[in-house]
C-alpha cells in the first residue's frame, strides 16, 4: 500500500471530524458548513491557515451539480468528491489541474457516462448513497475567502 503524503493523511483525518459533527447554517451559494481555521472552536485547530466549506447530496442519474467560481488568492485550492457517510475519497481536482478561463472555472459532478459536460469533470456514483463535495482553501489572501466569492453550486438535470 502506497502511504499518503503527510498532508493527504492530516487532510483526511480532518476531513473524517468534519463529517462526524453537528451541521452548522447554510452559508452562501449553497454550501451547507463552513470551517474557517481563523476563527476559535474550528476543528482544524491548530492549523489557522486551512478553510473549508461542505456541499452534501444524494446523488441520482438525472442530475449533475456544477461548482462555478474565480480562483481565489490562496496558497492551494482543491475539489474534493467524498463519499459521505463512508468518508472515503471518490477523487478531487487542484488548483493547478483546473482549466479556467480568465480565473472562472466550473467543476462538474456528474453520473457515470456525462464526463463530456466539461473539462473539469468528476464522477460519481449513485449506487454508493449521500456524497459531500469539499473547497478548501490554504492560505487565503485578503480575507478568508481569497478575495473572491465563494463559488456558486447548482444543481442541474441531465
Amino acid at each position: 500500500m502506497t502511504q499518503l503524503p503527510f498532508m493527504n493523511r492530516i487532510f483526511l483525518l480532518l476531513l473524517m471530524c468534519i463529517l462526524s459533527c453537528t451541521p452548522a447554517a447554510q452559508i452562501q451559494n449553497g454550501w451547507e458548513n463552513e470551517y474557517l481555521g481563523t476563527k476559535e472552536g474550528t476543528l482544524f485547530y491548530p492549523d489557522n491557515y486551512a478553510n473549508y466549506w461542505m456541499y452534501s447530496f444524494r446523488p441520482t442519474t438525472s442530475m449533475a451539480y456544477k461548482v462555478s467560481g474565480q480562483l481565489p488568492q490562496a496558497r492551494y485550492m482543491s475539489l474534493n468528491l467524498y463519499l459521505h457517510d463512508r468518508r472515503q475519497s471518490v477523487g478531487s481536482m487542484i488548483d493547478n489541474e483546473i482549466a479556467t478561463e480568465n480565473g472562472a472555472y466550473e467543476v462538474w459532478f456528474v453520473p457515470p457516462g456525462h464526463e463530456q459536460v466539461g473539462k473539469n469533470c468528476l464522477v460519481f456514483d449513485p449506487e454508493k448513497g449521500r456524497h459531500s463535495i469539499f473547497l478548501r482553501y490554504y492560505d487565503p489572501q485578503g480575507d478568508d475567502y481569497g478575495s473572491v466569492p465563494l463559488p456558486e453550486i447548482t444543481a442541474i438535470d441531465l
